[in-house]
């Protein structure tokens, strides 16, 4: 299961990765160390990671458990609690009106789902500076060194 879940969550965040222009420097144990060439890159692959994995097609065990599983919250949009606390509201045509006990059940109705955890609980930490880069002599790949690293 936890095999799974992590080989699920990498695949996502390598294939983010790619789109972002990085580098992925070193796996282990779920930890990922990747390296983007600026801020802004690094920051839009973080959020893009925890948006996809959000939406990930998680093992059903695993979000059947307390520490994976789904947590939302349900929230009104600005429009909707300022219909339900003047109990006003604006008609299509721009003509302001009352609402009436079923209109307001429907605006009431109307709640927005947020989903803040479903999955694998995760966590970016984004470093900013100079690195040393060197091409490892063994395998190949890209080694870096730093006060970030």
């Amino acid at each position: 299961l936890t095999a799974g879940a992590l080989a699920l969550y990498q695949g996502i965040a390598c294939e983010a990765l790619r789109g972002a222009g990085g580098y992925l420097v070193e796996v282990a144990d779920g930890l990922l160390l990747v390296a983007l060439p600026r801020a802004a890159p690094a920051v839009r692959w973080a959020l893009t990671t925890l948006a996809r994995c959000l939406a990930a097609a998680w093992d059903p065990e695993l979000l059947g458990h307390e520490l994976c599983e789904e947590v939302a919250m349900h929230t009104f949009g600005k429009q909707l609690l300022q219909r339900a606390a003047t109990g006003r509201r604006r008609a299509p045509g721009g003509e302001e009106g009352a609402l009436g006990v079923g209109q307001a059940s429907i605006c009431l109705g109307g709640a927005r789902k947020t989903l803040l955890f479903r999955g694998l609980r995760l966590k970016c930490g984004i470093d900013l500076g100079g690195v040393n880069a060197d091409i490892h002599a063994v395998s190949g790949r890209m080694t870096y060194r730093g006060r970030v690293m």
